[in-house]
């Protein structure tokens, strides 16, 4: 092994612990963003609202998936002819992209239910593709899911390694008798 494969590792290293601090990080603290205000509300005041993206439970993971589920596109078509395909995005994916952004921000399924619609046309109203692109992004490592994948592959390897205790007897019983014989 040559000096710069190992450099190479060890860099690579870095940058991977680097990442996992940078998610860990993200996860706790959660995002703050500036979106423009309402036309009457500009005027008074900043001319920009602050929003927070707190850290996610599992039922706001559980809601986002729902709205995840409604963006659907297929990469073959949008490779074929991206022009119209993109444009047949651009008219059915806002909106569920809007109640993403507005999921995370409002986080109680009571304030979701109120005042979800209204939240998700003012983000969809006021959110720019770039500042879209940066929240999904955040939202997305936000939601963790190679640690939650990871989790129920855990839980299920552990269920099924440990037996109920009766079962558990039984075998003991069973091996005493083998080894007396």
């Amino acid at each position: 092994m040559g000096f710069f494969s190992k450099y190479y590792k060890m860099a690579e290293q870095d940058t991977n612990d680097l990442e996992k601090k940078e998610l860990e990080a993200l996860v706790e603290k959660g995002v703050r963003w500036k979106c423009k205000k309402a036309s009457i509300l500009r005027f008074i005041g900043d001319k920009e609202r602050e929003f927070t993206i707190k850290p996610l439970s599992l039922g706001l993971i559980f809601m986002l998936s729902s709205e995840f589920k409604k963006i659907t596109f297929d990469p073959n078509k949008l490779q074929e002819n991206w022009l119209s395909e993109s444009k047949k995005l651009m008219e059915t994916a806002p909106m569920p992209l809007a109640r993403i952004v507005m999921i995370s921000v409002l986080r109680n399924k009571t304030t979701i239910r109120f005042f979800g619609n209204w939240v998700a046309n003012y983000f969809m109203n006021r959110v720019e593709p770039k500042q879209l692109l940066d929240l999904a992004l955040a939202i997305n490592q936000m939601c963790n899911p190679q640690d939650f994948i990871l989790s129920i592959k855990y839980l299920s390897v552990h269920a099924t390694i440990i037996k109920p205790p009766h079962l558990v007897e039984n075998t003991v019983q069973e091996a005493d008798e083998e080894v007396i014989l």
